[in-house]
């Protein structure tokens, strides 16, 4: 009978353990929606965003200014400088008319806090625009046991293979080889799907596990075994998207 005890005890924890392991959403983290608002017939998402940024040489003029409203026409300070800090804590944003809006909400050690621009446009630009673009960085998977990696959606991101490629069925050099993939004029283009929040090193390279799909083929790949064919960022995801806008 105490044998017996133990045994469902430690299957309870295990399965409380399991149950409170699992991800959901944005678990309360970057990405979460703090709410909306509806101003002048557009519905504004609201998010948390947690990120320092420096501004930077290559930042539009029309992102140097701090507004009271997430408007062009309530500025309330100067011109940021050129290498100065900004920490952002929340973001909003809106689509209307085939088109979308992106406004930060920030703070510097000389200004005061309010809302700076990031970008608009066409919706077609989103996917490499919108930071949370069709709920990306939610959280889908964990994947591990003693060490888990966390897994988040990615949208929009092509990355590329040459002359042949293994995918696996997990992230890791343990997991198993599931298929091979060669393409006839030697360049593989995958489309990722996610990717591990934790970068790793591997000879000497340290990037990132993605998960992949290529002609109805899917598995994990070492992002440090492919590459991009474009400026900006490696990957699109709510930190590099900020980062190249503002730098």
């Amino acid at each position: 009978m105490k044998q017996m005890h133990t045994f469902f005890f430690l299957a309870t924890v295990i399965a409380l353990f399991l149950s409170c392991s699992k991800p959901s959403g944005y678990d309360n983290g970057n990405g979460t929606v703090l709410g909306t608002k509806t101003i002048d017939g557009i519905e504004w998402v609201y998010r948390k965003h947690y990120q320092t940024v420096i501004i930077g040489n290559w930042i539009a003029e029309e992102s140097m200014m701090i507004h009271e409203k997430h408007s062009k026409a309530s500025p309330i300070s100067e011109e940021l400088g050129f290498e100065q800090l900004v920490s952002v804590s929340r973001i909003a944003t809106a689509y209307y008319n085939d088109s979308y809006e992106i406004w930060l909400r920030v703070s510097t050690d000389d200004t005061p806090s309010g809302w700076l621009f990031l970008d608009s446009g066409s919706t077609d630009t989103a996917p490499y625009n919108d930071p949370y673009y069709n709920n990306r960085w939610e959280i889908i998977d964990t994947v591990g046991f003693f060490n888990p990696l966390t897994v988040c959606r990615m949208n929009g991101d092509t990355v590329s293979a040459w002359g042949k490629a293994e995918l696996r069925d997990k992230p890791g050099r343990g997991g198993d080889v599931t298929e091979t993939v060669t393409s006839p004029s030697g360049q593989i283009n995958f489309s990722v799907l996610a990717m591990c929040t934790t970068p790793v090193t591997i000879d000497d390279i340290t990037d990132y596990w993605l998960l992949v799909s290529y002609e109805g083929k899917q598995g994990w790949i070492f992002g440090g075994e492919t590459d991009v064919e474009r400026g900006g960022p490696k990957y699109y995801t709510p930190m590099t998207i900020i980062e190249s806008h503002l730098n």
